[in-house]
């Protein structure tokens, strides 16, 4: 992951934190995460959090503190932040899970958004014959075909990032969507309930197998989604 500098900045030569501002259009960075990532700037090396951020602007204020005392830098605007977590497991089978919230933060680029974000991703692995899923974004309960407004704004994105997704990686693109809608209840051993046939009908996820939604219950994660991406990692001989 990076951000972007948008203001001149000194790194001062001790380890006392300093605020930058940063180009942050994609939650979480300018909306409530409060994390903490290593990262390397300007060639220093060190950790940064979130400060403040609002989504209307897509600017935020983060934290940086360099690993270790050293000597002043000045850090022009528009120098890229790079995360340096993981680094350690470029090499690895990756299964990349993202998009969500581009719905909601990146309109109207969501689906170029995303679709460059998991590029970055895959860009990022080391091995020639680089090896990773991408796992297909998911639509709310609420975000059926019988959906108005704004809720079917957000199922039309979600199906565009989908689409975005398969279009530019067909072989490893896995539509978790498709089967936890398909197969859910039956796998979880839940006789639907009529909010949870109406969900279905309308091509959206039955909100037995969801506490808030959005995200899964432990007994769908542990049933249906895990043993999916367990399977489509070892259809591919990679575990």
């Amino acid at each position: 992951m990076f951000l972007t500098t948008t203001g001149d900045v000194t790194i001062p030569a001790s380890t006392d934190p300093v605020n930058i501002t940063v180009q942050a259009s994609i939650a979480p960075w300018n909306y409530a995460n409060t994390a903490s990532l290593d990262a390397v700037i300007a060639g220093i090396p060190g950790s940064f959090s979130r400060v403040s951020g609002t989504q209307a602007t897509g600017v935020a204020t983060i934290a940086f503190t360099r690993s270790t005392p050293g000597t002043a830098t000045s850090v022009p605007a528009g120098t890229v932040i790079r995360s340096t977590e993981g680094n350690m497991l470029r090499d690895r089978v990756q299964t990349i899970w993202v998009g969500r919230n581009d719905v909601a933060f990146a309109a109207p680029t969501h689906a170029t958004g995303a679709r460059a974000a998991v590029r970055a991703m895959v860009e990022h692995l080391t091995p020639t014959l680089k090896r990773f899923l991408i796992i297909g974004v998911t639509t709310r309960t609420t975000e059926g075909t019988t959906a108005t407004g704004a809720t079917l704004d957000s199922r039309n994105r979600v199906l565009e990032i989908n689409s975005a997704l398969r279009d530019a990686y067909p072989a490893q693109f896995v539509d978790i969507r498709r089967h936890i809608i398909d197969n859910g209840l039956t796998l979880v051993g839940i006789t639907p309930t009529q909010a949870d046939l109406d969900a279905i009908a309308a091509d959206t996820i039955p909100p037995s197998l969801s506490p808030d939604g959005t995200h899964f219950t432990p007994e769908c994660r542990q049933l249906v989604i895990a043993p999916f991406i367990v399977a489509e990692l070892r259809a591919r001989g990679w575990i």
